[in-house]
């Protein structure tokens, strides 16, 4: 019975507790729990990664697969969201991680995810969103086109809330 489970979709990872034994499982090999060594449960929460935990009072090993492959999901479209507008990546990093994030937009908790972190802090100074928008509306982007769009028009909102 897994009584424990935390999820961390930044590295991809979940470590679980069952039967008074830590396993741990990678998005990249879903079907192969391993026995955790204290050193991977150390790794694990010294990361300085999100981790969220498993509230649910009957934890099975498919939900830990699911919240794990959503987490990281969402992480995921996050960071290709931020390298479409950072100026330090090639034209071509930045429309491939620009087309991948619309494929990941496409699911409406990854959308809503990334959108309310991109709108939670005004952007570095370094960000070019500009480009970014112009590189989306280039690969017909329609959803990291809006969503570039209403984060350049809301700085300025965000700027004078925080």
């Amino acid at each position: 019975m897994i009584n424990q489970a935390y999820i961390s979709g930044q590295i991809g990872r979940a470590i679980y507790e069952d039967d008074k034994r830590y396993f741990c499982i990678s998005v990249e090999n879903l079907d192969k729990p391993s026995e955790c060594r204290p050193s991977d449960i150390s790794l694990f929460w010294t990361s300085d990664s999100e981790i969220s935990p498993m509230t649910d009072s009957d934890i099975k090993i498919s939900k830990i697969k699911d919240f794990l492959e959503a987490d990281t999901q969402k992480h995921r479209a996050l960071n290709l969201c931020i390298s479409g507008f950072n100026p330090e990546l090639s034209r071509e990093t930045r429309l491939l991680s620009i087309e991948t994030a619309e494929d990941l937009l496409k699911q409406l908790f990854v959308r809503s995810f990334v959108r309310a972190r991109l709108l939670a802090r005004v952007l570095p100074t370094e960000a070019d969103l500009e480009k970014a928008i112009s590189l989306a509306e280039e690969t017909n982007c329609e959803s990291v086109d809006i969503l570039y769009k209403e984060v350049l028009e809301s700085q300025e909102v965000i700027k004078n809330l925080l």
